[in-house]
C-alpha cells in the first residue's frame, strides 16, 4: 500500500534565512539601483575568489552563461565541438542555433562524466573541432586534468557546464579554475540559489571576461577603429554628448560585427542574496554529502547495486544522487523504479537523456551506438534518488530501497 505522503525531488535545493531577508530589505529601501549595483560587483569578486579564478561575470542563468560561452569562443557554422553525451539540452542549444557540428563523447563508466579517452579519440578525427563541452553531472567533477591536457595539445577551448558543481573540486582545485570557461547555475534546485534563477560565467581569460560583460548588456562585439568625425552630416557633436546616450556612435566606426549581446544581467537583489548563500555553500555541500553517505551505505550493503564512482581526487557537490542496478542484481531497474512509486510513493527523476538519441539529433543523423556506455547505464541501470534535507524522509527512502528490492527478488523466486 502506498505511503500517504509523496516523496519527490525538493522544489528548493538550499535554505534561506534572516540574513537574506535583511539583504533584500536593505536594497529595497536604499534608494540605489536594483538593476546592476555594487552587490553584483562584490558577488563576482567573491565568487571568482572562491573558485580560484580571475574573473566572474554574473548573469541571469547558467543557460545565459553557456550562450555567452559559445559567443566568446566565436563558434560558427562549420565549426565542430565535442559534447558529453549526457549533457543538458540547454547547454547545446547555442551550438544548435549556430549550426555547429556536434561529436558526442561517451561517459567514463559509473562516474557519469565524460570519458577523456573518447575525447582524445574524437579530437584526432577533425581539424575543424574547436572546443570540448564537458558536464559535471550530479556535481561530480570530470577528469579535468586529463581534459585540460587534451585541449592544450589540440588547441581546443574547454567549456564546463558546472550547473551542478558549485563547491565541487578536483585535485585540490575548485571547479571553475580548470576550464577556459565554466558556467554555474544558481537556480531553485541548486545548493546555492539567487532567488530561483541566476548564473555565473567564470574564466581566467581576460578577453573572454570582457566579451561576456559586454554581451550580457546588449553590447556588440567585433572590430572597430576610432571615428574621426565630430559631426554627422549637419549634426555636430555636442561638447558633452552624454545626455544623448550615444554609446560608441561618436567614438567608433565599425569594420566587422562578430556578436550581438542581449540582456542577461543579474539584479542587485539576486546578487546580495547570492553573496550570503556563497558563505553557506561549503556547509550546504557538507550536508548533502552527509545524506549521500547514508545512501551509499544502503546501496553498498545490497548485492547487485553500485554507487557512483568518483574520479580520483574528485570531491562532489552532491547536487544529485544516483546509483545503479547491475545485471547481477536479479531484478529489472524499470520494475524497481515503478514499485518505488506504487508501493512507497517515491518519485524517481533520472537525468539526462542521451543527446545522440534526442529527436533533433536523430534528425541530423545521430543514433544508437554513439555512446554505448551511457546508453546501457541510462536505459538499464541508473536510478536517481531525491536528495532531501529531512532526515526522517532520508530514512524512509533507505528503508524503501531495501524493501522494494526484496519484494522483486521474492517475486522472481516465486516464478521459478
Amino acid at each position: 500500500m502506498a505511503e500517504q505522503n509523496e516523496i519527490k525531488e525538493p522544489d528548493v535545493g538550499t535554505v534561506f534565512g534572516q540574513e537574506e531577508l535583511e539583504a533584500i530589505q536593505r536594497l529595497l529601501f536604499s534608494g540605489t539601483t536594483l538593476n546592476r549595483g555594487k552587490d553584483v560587483d562584490l558577488f563576482e569578486e567573491e565568487f571568482a575568489r572562491y573558485c580560484g579564478a580571475r574573473h566572474a561575470v554574473a548573469v541571469s542563468s547558467c543557460t545565459a552563461a553557456l550562450r555567452l560561452a559559445a559567443q566568446a569562443a566565436r563558434l560558427r557554422e562549420g565549426d565542430e565541438v565535442i559534447v558529453q553525451a549526457n549533457a543538458f539540452w540547454n547547454a547545446v542549444v547555442p551550438l544548435v542555433e549556430r549550426k555547429v557540428k556536434l561529436h558526442f563523447a561517451d561517459i567514463d563508466g559509473y562516474s557519469l562524466t565524460i570519458d577523456p579517452r573518447h575525447v582524445r579519440e574524437i579530437a584526432g578525427r577533425s581539424k575543424k573541432i574547436k572546443a570540448v563541452l564537458c558536464f559535471s553531472q550530479g556535481g561530480t567533477p570530470c577528469r579535468m586534468e586529463e581534459l585540460r591536457k587534451i585541449c592544450d595539445e589540440h588547441q581546443l577551448i574547454l567549456i564546463e557546464d558546472a550547473a551542478h558543481a558549485s563547491g565541487a573540486s578536483y585535485n585540490g582545485r575548485k571547479v571553475g579554475s580548470w576550464a577556459d570557461i565554466t558556467c554555474f547555475s544558481f537556480s531553485t534546485l541548486k545548493n546555492i540559489s539567487t532567488l530561483g534563477e541566476g548564473g555565473m560565467f567564470v574564466t581566467n581569460n581576460p578577453k573572454f571576461a570582457e566579451d561576456a560583460r559586454k554581451l550580457r548588456e546588449c553590447w556588440p562585439i567585433g572590430e572597430t577603429v576610432p571615428a574621426p568625425k565630430d559631426h554627422y552630416g549637419p549634426y555636430p557633436k555636442p561638447e558633452d554628448p552624454s545626455f544623448m546616450k550615444p554609446g560608441d556612435a561618436f567614438s567608433q566606426d565599425w569594420l566587422r560585427l562578430d556578436e550581438v549581446g542581449t540582456n542577461y544581467k543579474m539584479s542587485s537583489i539576486q546578487a546580495a542574496v547570492g553573496r550570503i548563500q556563497l558563505k553557506r555553500l561549503d556547509h550546504n555541500v557538507a550536508h548533502r554529502a552527509s545524506v549521500a553517505v547514508q545512501y551509499d551505505a544502503c546501496v553498498t550493503s545490497l548485492p547487485g547495486l553500485k554507487t557512483v564512482a568518483l574520479p580520483p581526487q574528485a570531491v562532489s557537490a552532491h547536487h544529485l544522487y544516483s546509483f545503479f542496478v547491475l545485471p547481477e542484481a536479479g531484478f529489472d531497474r524499470n520494475e524497481f523504479v515503478s514499485l518505488l512509486k506504487k508501493r512507497r510513493n517515491i518519485h524517481i527523476i533520472n537525468r539526462f537523456w542521451p543527446l545522440n538519441l534526442h529527436s533533433i539529433f536523430r534528425m541530423q543523423g545521430h543514433g544508437p551506438g554513439e555512446a554505448p556506455v551511457l546508453e546501457r547505464i541510462w536505459f538499464k541501470e541508473q536510478v536517481s534518488l531525491p536528495l532531501v534535507w529531512d532526515p526522517q524522509v532520508v530514512l524512509r527512502i533507505i528503508e524503501a530501497i531495501g524493501a522494494v528490492r526484496q519484494e522483486l527478488l521474492d517475486a522472481q523466486k516465486s516464478r521459478v
